[in-house]
């Protein structure tokens, strides 16, 4: 949302992680590099993680406020990640993420890599640590309605990192995604715009039926 591409869209949608985890798998298909991998697989984890609904399929979105804070979940100062990780490897991670004292939004710190200081992935290891500390500190509420369309979105995404990278769990999480969407969002020939607590919506649009079919044929094609 800045000239920086710092500061992000703070509600987290899910058609936005499963069109950019695409876009990444495309750059790794076509440059090879690796980065773009790493990034593709980190919004798919995401994605699985924080958006997949218990009975099947993704919820639409995580709201961006936490304790009426826009962005709160997200923003980290020093002195939180040296308490985490030690003095000496919490200053590398605050070095590595650019978290100073000054901050970057609003007097605290949004974890970026733009200015690519040191080797990339070598913090990667404290990220699950970091993750469950943020998830204990506060927490954030869903849009529990399950779209058509995006989840259509998602199922491609899935298929694609199966296809480019060969890894199984995302073969398997496609199929998921596919069958929950056969059971639950379609009736026949009918295809519907979602579910929202076990509920239907009405039938669905022409971009209902188009994602519906093209997450059908990106799974033919991965597969």
């Amino acid at each position: 949302t800045d000239r920086f591409w710092l500061v992000p869209h703070f509600e987290k949608m899910l058609y936005d992680n499963a069109l950019l985890a695409v876009a990444y798998l495309q750059a790794y298909e076509r440059t090879g590099d690796a980065f773009y991998a790493g990034v593709a697989e980190k919004t798919l984890l995401y994605v699985s993680r924080e958006l997949g609904a218990p009975d099947g399929g993704f919820y639409a979105s995580q709201d961006a406020d936490s304790d009426g804070v826009e962005g709160k979940y997200y923003l980290f100062s020093p002195d939180e990640i040296t308490g985490l990780l030690g003095e000496e490897t919490g200053s590398r991670f605050n070095a590595y993420f650019d978290i100073t004292e000054k901050g970057n939004f609003e007097g605290r710190n949004i974890p970026n890599r733009i200015s690519g200081k040191g080797a990339e992935g070598e913090m990667d290891a404290f990220l699950p640590k970091v993750y469950e500390y943020r998830k204990a500190r506060t927490s954030l509420h869903f849009d529990r309605k399950i779209l058509t369309v995006w989840n259509a979105l998602a199922a491609a995404a899935f298929a694609d990192a199966f296809r480019i990278l060969g890894k199984e769990e995302y073969l398997s999480a496609t199929k998921r995604t596919v069958d929950f969407m056969e059971d639950s969002l379609t009736e026949g020939d009918t295809v519907f715009v979602g579910i929202t607590a076990g509920r239907r919506g009405p039938s669905g649009f022409l971009d209902d039926y188009a994602f519906h079919i093209h997450a059908l044929l990106v799974l033919y094609q991965a597969a």
